[in-house]
């Protein structure tokens, strides 16, 4: 039984909530799940145009496209690649001063 990316519930593979990304099939409990799942897809998809650009992305940006939107999976890539962000109660975090 598959599992939903967003929410991690057990799902059955007959889902009528199925999207596909990158060529593999992801299945989801609710529409609410798979709209999540379309928009963060839509956002990787952006910051992976942004860093090919060599763009940096500022914490506002990231704030504003990521953390409010609720689409954060807490992966940790940019407290990874700056050090003034820090995962604190459940989110990233700035605590220091932004430099991009």
């Amino acid at each position: 039984m598959p599992l939903d990316p967003i929410c991690k519930r057990i799902v059955s593979d007959s889902t009528e909530y199925v999207s596909d990304y990158g060529g593999k099939p992801y299945y989801f409990c609710s529409p609410e799940c798979k709209q999540k799942f379309e928009v963060l897809e839509k956002s990787v998809i952006r910051l992976k145009r942004n860093l090919s650009d060599k763009e940096k992305i500022s914490f506002g940006k990231l704030k504003r496209d990521i953390i409010k939107p609720g689409i954060c999976t807490l992966c940790g890539a940019c407290a990874a690649s700056c050090e003034c962000i820090i995962i604190e109660d459940g989110k990233p975090k700035l605590v220091g001063p932004c430099k991009a």
